[in-house]
């Protein structure tokens, strides 16, 4: 089991970034070097990920998770 995978101790708004900036934008660059109309994937993750960035997570949060 991940460590990400605790819902008590992980904070969502902490993990995101990582995950889309390591994860998520480098293979959305390799894909809309093969598949060029999919660049927007790659866009919208850099944009997702300064969203998350300054993302605060509240205890109503929490709640549905």
């Amino acid at each position: 089991m991940s460590f990400l995978c605790d819902r008590e101790t992980t904070q969502i708004g902490q993990s995101q970034p990582g995950f889309v900036n390591f994860i998520l934008t480098p293979l959305f660059s390799q894909v809309s070097i093969l598949i060029p109309e999919l660049k927007q994937l790659e866009l919208n993750a850099l944009e997702n990920s300064g969203k998350w960035k300054v993302y605060e997570e509240t205890e109503d949060f929490k709640k549905v998770y």
